[in-house]
């Protein structure tokens, strides 16, 4: 019965009875696939990014600067804190910041990327009549990803006890501590929209393209200078075929010169997406265990992004697997917290919480 139990297992379960649904359709298309002979990811190669080693280090010499810049101005321009004075940073700090941090971080790197590799949108997988599909392979991964990312979180946690000495993120401990709606409208912004955007475009855009690059010894010829007007055009094509044809566009006027890609390695692809998501994961050890099943994440985020060619997928799935823990965040957060799950179930017969109970009694 409804009252036997707590109110965070009441508003949880029906959402845990659709992504279950979710989960196991997933699953079903991607057996079934498997048997049938048909592939479940776009086969070919990677693509192999123009930017160079000097665009790299420009934009994470740009990303470790504006670490350590913009809380400056934070704190002691826009705060009005005095210098020398010690700064308690608080959840709702740390969020503002790297809010603040990522919004400005994109245009910059961007601006970097072709200013000295003659980067293109096209570049990221940003390319016209390709995008829709590429965003709904990255939500389908979802319910397929899941399974693994939660449960061996939970294994972790169970198996080692680290429950005991477990880390809340910056979001959580800022949910628990000042929930409001405008509050949420934040944390929103910044876990489901800002972070996955900057993230993807740094670690598998940039990183990974350009270590896998390297690493697999892939080739791609000099590119002219780019015109802004042909922005979003695909230029890049590959020796065996695996690169989609150039988009036809209407008029007479001429199609641009194909670059010519060679992938290189296989194995070499492989080290640097193992190499990046150590990076990735290490990057958020303030959150312990989470790392742990971040790294395997990230595998998968950067296996999407070299067989779809682009970002658009890998921030799709980051997009959703962050928007969905932040949903069940939510809910666990107004109706109680993990805490009134945990004493529901182990005590069915008082479902409040004690101060619930002792609102109800006052009451009466």
């Amino acid at each position: 019965m409804p009252g036997q139990i707590s109110r965070t297992l009441y508003f949880l379960l029906p959402l845990c009875l659709v992504l279950l649904s979710c989960i196991i359709a997933a699953w079903g298309f991607v057996v079934y696939r498997a048997l049938s002979g048909k592939r479940i990811l776009p086969p070919g190669p990677p693509i192999v990014v123009p930017w160079n080693g000097a665009a790299v280090l420009g934009v994470m010499v740009v990303f470790f600067l504006m670490r350590f810049i913009i809380p400056d101005i934070y704190f002691y321009v826009l705060l009005g804190r005095k210098l020398g004075d010690p700064i308690a940073v608080t959840p709702m700090d740390r969020i503002v910041l790297m809010s603040i941090i990522n919004i400005i971080f994109l245009p910059v790197a961007w601006l970097i990327l072709a200013l000295l590799s003659r980067a293109k949108l096209a570049d990221l997988g940003f390319k016209k009549g390709q995008m829709g599909l590429d965003a709904l392979r990255g939500i389908i991964a979802w319910p397929v990803i899941a399974p693994v990312i939660y449960g061996l979180n939970l294994f972790i946690l169970i198996s080692l006890g680290l429950h005991k000495v477990r880390q809340p993120h910056a979001l959580e401990q800022l949910a628990n501590e000042q929930p409001s709606p405008l509050l949420w409208v934040m944390i929103f912004f910044s876990a489901v929209v800002v972070a996955p955007v900057a993230e993807e475009f740094l670690f598998r855009g940039i990183l990974l393209g350009w270590f896998g690059k390297r690493l697999s010894g892939a080739t791609i010829e000099a590119r002219p200078k780019t015109d802004p007007a042909t922005i979003w055009e695909d230029e890049s094509t590959a020796p065996n075929d695996f690169v989609e044809p150039l988009t036809e566009f209407p008029g007479d006027a001429p199609q641009p010169t194909p670059i010519v890609q060679r992938p290189g390695h296989p194995v070499g692809w492989i080290v640097a997406n193992v190499l990046i998501s150590l990076i990735f994961a290490g990057l958020h050890a303030d959150a312990w265990p989470a790392p742990i099943p971040l790294f395997f994440l990230a595998l998968g985020l950067g296996l999407l992004y070299q067989r779809t060619r682009g970002i658009v997928a890998p921030i799709t799935l980051h997009m959703t697997f962050n928007g969905i823990s932040t949903v069940i965040l939510l809910i666990s957060t107004m109706s109680g917290g993990l805490e009134a799950l945990k004493r529901g179930l182990e005590n069915p017969a008082d479902p409040q919480p004690p101060a619930v109970q002792k609102e109800a009694d006052v009451a009466k």
